[in-house]
């Protein structure tokens, strides 16, 4: 209180300087202009020429800067009796914490926390080492499938991690099994192939019966993904499209006008020729005797498009 008093101690100082003021609180004047300006501290605006670069300039009642807020962050000793600071920013922190306080509960970029890497590799962090003291690490062994996963930090345990093996579905298994409310029920189906394997199918996949690996196995299955994949070359669906998408150009105008003439049918010309069924089956007898098509063509007087339509399903 005595600093704000005229030399005898005894009357208040009548109103200062924006520069006196900045003093008298121990603050920047450029950040005491700044809460002025903003409304944060009351002070008397006076405009005259020549007075600072603009020609304002403010006088501050001394007794209007008992009051001023103090700085909010956990810990500040700032201040010249070892409390808070002053605190005149829009974050209610000091100069030095204002941008913690600003930056609390928010994300960091990831440039930031390269740069904050860049500028701790090396040095030495007692922080760090009494962290690590006050949480040690860990053995731990997966909860789900008992594998071990080695030595977890403290931190990571705090955290709530360590607990099952990484890239893997077991912790979601453990939640499913453990804690049913936590994730929604899955709709699919549990199916197990031949070779014994069991996995999990979505609603979509839940028709596909073998693994992946074990599809083209026997010669049922071998039979079943051929009629599929002729099937998809026939319509143009799904990975075929996908297939024709990424070929030359003569390729994918080969392939739409096939799949376009099948979907709209002829776009001029005279109407195909339907093959008697008595000709119809001795192209597949042929076929079956390992003929090829051009000696069908040849045998049977017809053209080589005509057996190849014949031999569609």
């Amino acid at each position: 209180m005595t600093a704000f008093l005229d030399s005898r101690g005894t009357e208040p100082l009548p109103k200062v300087s924006l520069t006196r003021a900045a003093t008298l609180a121990g603050v920047n004047r450029h950040t005491l202009r700044a809460a002025i300006e903003a409304g944060r501290v009351p002070a008397e605006r006076v405009e005259r020429p020549g007075l600072g670069p603009s020609g304002v300039g403010y006088l501050i009642d001394p007794r209007a800067l008992e009051n001023l807020p103090r700085c909010r962050y956990d810990g500040c000793a700032r201040g010249a009796d070892g409390g808070p600071a002053v605190a005149l920013g829009a974050s209610g922190g000091c100069e030095k914490h204002g941008h913690a306080l600003e930056a609390m509960g928010k994300k960091r970029p990831p440039e930031v926390g390269e740069k904050i890497s860049a500028a701790k590799l090396g040095k030495p962090r007692p922080d760090q080492a009494e962290r690590m003291r006050k949480y040690p690490a860990e053995e731990r062994t997966c909860e789900w499938c008992g594998a071990p996963l080695g030595t977890i930090l403290g931190h990571v345990i705090r955290a709530g991690g360590g607990r099952f093996c990484p890239r893997t579905a077991h912790a979601m298994r453990w939640y499913r099994e453990h804690e049913p409310g936590r994730y929604p029920a899955r709709r699919g189906e549990l199916v197990t192939c031949a070779c014994g394997t069991t996995r999990y199918r979505s609603p979509s996949h839940v028709q596909h019966r073998h693994c992946p690996n074990c599809f083209a196995s026997t010669p049922e299955t071998r039979a079943l993904k051929s009629v599929a994949t002729r099937e998809l070359w026939r319509v143009g669906g799904g990975a075929a499209r996908l297939a024709v998408a990424r070929a030359s150009g003569d390729v994918r105008r080969i392939w739409k006008r096939r799949w376009a003439a099948r979907a709209f049918g002829p776009s001029g010309g005279h109407p195909w020729a339907e093959l008697p069924a008595d000709v119809v089956a001795e192209v597949h007898r042929l076929t079956e005797r390992g003929f090829g098509r051009g000696c069908i063509a040849q045998r049977l007087g017809i053209s080589e498009r005509q057996v190849r339509n014949a031999r569609a399903p």
